[in-house]
């Protein structure tokens, strides 16, 4: 769904954020991290599109990972991180 069609910062935040409160400028901060974490405009290309009045759009190429029996990275990184494979 989010990179075919984006996803409203309200959406974002009720999918990432359930149980928290977060405000639209604290979700800024978090692309601008993701963004930031991902080399976004590195490669001449953005990664994370603002989508004028509708929200965000991820649109970099995505490649299947394996699946592990071990935990995942995402676990170690605790709340409010960001993680990225293999960073």
């Amino acid at each position: 769904m989010f990179a075919v069609t984006g996803i409203t910062g309200a959406d974002l935040i009720a999918q990432v954020w359930p149980d928290t409160i977060v405000v639209e400028g604290a979700l800024r901060v978090h692309i601008a991290t993701l963004r930031k974490a991902l080399g976004d405009g590195q490669r001449g290309m953005r990664d994370v599109l603002n989508v004028a009045a509708q929200g965000y759009r991820f649109v970099a190429p995505l490649k299947a990972l394996p699946v592990r029996s071990s935990p995942t990275r995402r676990s170690q990184c605790g709340i409010g991180r960001i993680c990225v494979e293999g960073a």
